[in-house]
Formats: C-alpha cells, structure tokens, sequence
C-alpha cells in the first residue's frame, strides 16, 4: 500500500501547544474530563478535539474511551487522507492515549514509525479503535464469532487480511490469489464442521454461494 497518511507523532499537551504546524499535517487534540480546551497554534490543515480519561475500565466521574469516540477518530482519519501527510495527536503526557491513536494509524497505513512495536499505550483505546474499523472493512465477523469461527480473544493487535468477515493472522503482505484459496477452504472447512452448508460465504452482510457448488445450486442443482 502506498499510504496517503505518511507519518504519525504522539505528543504532550505542552508540546502540542508550542508545536508549529508542518505542511499538510492535522492535529488530534485529546483532554480529559473537565480539562480546558487547548490552545493551539494556527495552521493545522484539520483539528480534531475528543475528549475522553486515560482509564481502561468504568470508573466513576471519568469519561471512558467508547465506540463513539473511535467512530470519530476514524471519520477524522477517512475526511483527512489524501489531504495531508502526517498526522500529530497529543494527550496529556503524551504516553498513552495519544500513542494508542498513532499505532492504530500506524498499522492501518504500515507505517514503519516504531509505533507498531510500541509497548506504553492505552490498550482499551487501541483496541476499540481497531475492532471499530474492522467492523467496517468486514462487518460479517460478529456472525463467525457466533458460530465459532473467530475468537474472542483473536490477537487483533497483529491482524492480517480478513476473508469472509474472518480476520486471517499472518504477516502483512501482498494479498494473493493463493491466499484467497487457502483462505476460502479454511472457512468452508469451518463451516462444514460446524454444520453450515457448504459453499457459501458471509460477504457483505449475507451468505452468498461460492465456486461450483453455489453456482450450480443457484440453478437448482446438485454438486
């Protein structure tokens, strides 16, 4: 992928408010609960405020991270590419908000900033962000969850192609005809285990018949 998005940087709110904006960049700008509004200097292509604490769990009178939050970064993220190059978010400190943010722009675009293998930031945040897209990009995976296909605790911090709403985990890469072969026939296999009928795949949001067997049953007939 040649990525539109070419660099992310992950802040302190101190910094954030000295930083001079380079060319084509935006400016994700995170505080917490009652926390003032920062001010920051002009000249940032596009600026987005969230607010949201640095906790992984509920807690009383902090505001959690919610799916809501991470729709808008990723609508932010969509309205932005193409526009600008680098992307500079800032929290706090600087050492885990902001960082969970540039990983998940990190490993959307394969972007080779040592974010990807970057240990201190909010993993909830990270996490929801990441799920989030991914419903997006492949919204069948809650059905294959449901049936046993996909895990719960799959390890989506290092998700590879998805294929039929099923995440498939392997290194990124060219995504190649022998990979959707591979690929189809674990998910056949899967489903036939499971007692689905074989030759469909979930695509799209339906079951949809696959290869010979579904064309011939679209006619009505027998493999």
């Amino acid at each position: 992928m040649n990525p539109t998005i070419k660099e992310v940087s992950a802040i302190t709110l101190t910094s954030a408010c000295n930083w001079n904006p380079p060319p084509r960049s935006a400016m994700i700008s995170i505080i917490g609960t009652g926390e003032a509004r920062v001010v920051l200097k002009r000249g940032w292509r596009q600026v987005l405020r969230v607010t949201f604490d640095d906790i992984e769990k509920k807690q009383f009178g902090l505001k959690l991270f919610s799916d809501k939050d991470a729709d808008k970064v990723i609508d932010f993220i969509d309205r932005i590419e193409g526009k600008v190059d680098h992307v500079v978010i800032h929290c706090r400190f600087g050492q885990s908000r902001s960082p969970a943010i540039a990983r998940y722009i990190s490993q959307r675009y394969d972007l080779s900033n040592g974010f990807n293998n970057h240990t201190t930031f909010n993993r909830h945040v990270f996490k929801t962000l990441f799920v989030r897209w991914r419903h997006r990009v492949a919204p069948g995976k809650g059905v294959f969850m449901n049936m046993g296909l996909a895990r719960a605790d799959d390890p989506i911090y290092n998700m590879g192609p998805i294929v039929a709403g099923r995440p498939i985990l392997q290194p990124r890469r060219p995504y190649t005809a022998e990979d959707a072969a591979r690929n189809l026939k674990i998910v056949r296999d899967a489903i036939a285990k499971n007692g689905w009928k074989p030759g469909y795949v979930y695509v799209d949001g339906k079951w949809q018949p696959s290869g010979k067997q579904g064309e011939s049953e679209k006619k009505g007939g027998t493999t």
